[in-house]
């Protein structure tokens, strides 16, 4: 019994020692098997860091070049900032013998408000934002300038007349009026209602741009009161009573000036460079004259009459685009 069982110890002996040999030769493989995956790893960290290294550079290019534009491309843009013209609200400049003020772009609102005492037609007030802004005639236009541009005297022979060559032209269509600005050149046209009215509360909302009591009326324009009442029943010279905040004369009183738009009811909320109704068959006209009362001065006060029509009261004031001035 002893003697089988020596040789199966002799065979377990064998096999350990093979078991201890496999491991060992295993032991020594392994470092080996690592190497490879520690070169591919070190590899690909290289391949990382150059790229990264070549993104760096071409930003770092890309942000001197923006650094390091041209000298001239900066010295261009300095110049066309310089060249932008800045203007302040009331600043004056002439342009083909007509003096004009600048009126800024701004918001305010239009029309009067519900608690006033005034005609439907000046209703909803709503608010109006002008993007841009544009010159307006410091003063009426007068017959000498109407004369000069037109060649024509249409109040000659008329009633209600002054032949005074510095007071307001009159007796003029809305299409005349039209004409004496085409004939200015393209950059001149009428106010639009919208600019009308800005321009003539200067940043103020009351019923005059000298406050809401009508009291003084007679030191900024000339009305029934102190005009027709008193025999003096025409457009006076221009300029001969005070101003509002932006130095424009005569915006109450002394002639009706005709606008651009054609009449149409207020929109209900807010507008923004509206310029009226593409059609329709009268055109507005605003400011009151020498021959109406104090509320048809009121910044608000809308008028209209056909574009035929001329009379005595009627005149006008030019707007000079600000695109090159």
């Amino acid at each position: 019994m002893n003697e089988r069982q020596q040789p199966m110890q002799n065979g377990e002996s064998h096999s350990e020692g093979a078991a201890e040999q496999a491991a060992a030769r295993q032991k020594q493989a392994e470092p080996r098997r690592k190497w490879p995956l520690l070169a591919g790893l070190l590899i690909v960290c290289i391949v990382i860091a150059a790229v990264w290294a070549t993104g760096a550079k071409g930003r770092g290019a890309t942000s001197r070049a923006r650094n390091t534009a041209p000298p001239e491309a900066a010295t261009q843009a300095k110049t066309e900032l310089a060249a932008a013209p800045v203007h302040e609200p009331g600043e004056e400049r002439t342009f083909d013998g007509i003096e004009f003020v600048w009126i800024p772009p701004g918001t305010f609102l239009m029309g009067s408000p519900e608690h006033e005492q005034a005609p439907a037609d000046e209703k909803p007030q709503h608010r109006v934002t002008l993007t841009q802004g544009f010159w307006l005639g410091k003063y009426e236009v007068t017959k000498a300038q109407w004369k000069n541009v037109m060649g024509s005297e249409p109040w000659k022979g008329k009633q209600y007349i002054i032949d005074d060559p510095d007071s307001a032209a009159v007796v003029v269509t809305w299409d005349a009026a039209q004409e004496f600005a085409r004939r200015l050149g393209s950059q001149y046209r009428l106010p639009t209602e919208a600019e009308w009215e800005y321009a003539c509360r200067a940043g103020t909302t009351s019923a005059f741009y000298f406050g809401d009591d009508p009291s003084p009326i007679g030191e900024y324009a000339w009305y029934s009161k102190n005009a027709r009442d008193g025999g003096e029943k025409y457009a006076h010279k221009v300029g001969m009573k005070k101003p509002n905040a932006w130095g424009l004369y005569d915006m109450h009183g002394n002639a009706w000036e005709w606008c651009q738009d054609f009449d149409a009811s207020y929109p209900e909320g807010p507008v923004t460079d509206p310029t009226g109704p593409g059609n329709g068959l009268v055109r507005i006209i605003r400011g009151g004259s020498w021959s109406h009362g104090a509320s048809k001065c009121r910044c608000a006060n809308r008028n209209r009459y056909i574009p035929e029509n001329a009379v005595s009261n009627h005149g006008l004031r030019v707007v000079r685009l600000a695109a090159d001035a």
